[in-house]
């Protein structure tokens, strides 16, 4: 797991964008 300090996700779009590489924990495949 990469060390990302990005901020909360919240409706998934933001937080989608820093948390690319964890995408798959954050669902964004589904907030594309």
């Amino acid at each position: 797991m990469t060390t990302y300090d990005f901020i909360v996700v919240g409706d998934g779009s933001a937080g989608c964008a820093v948390a690319v590489q964890l995408a798959t924990h954050f669902n964004c495949e589904d907030a594309t």
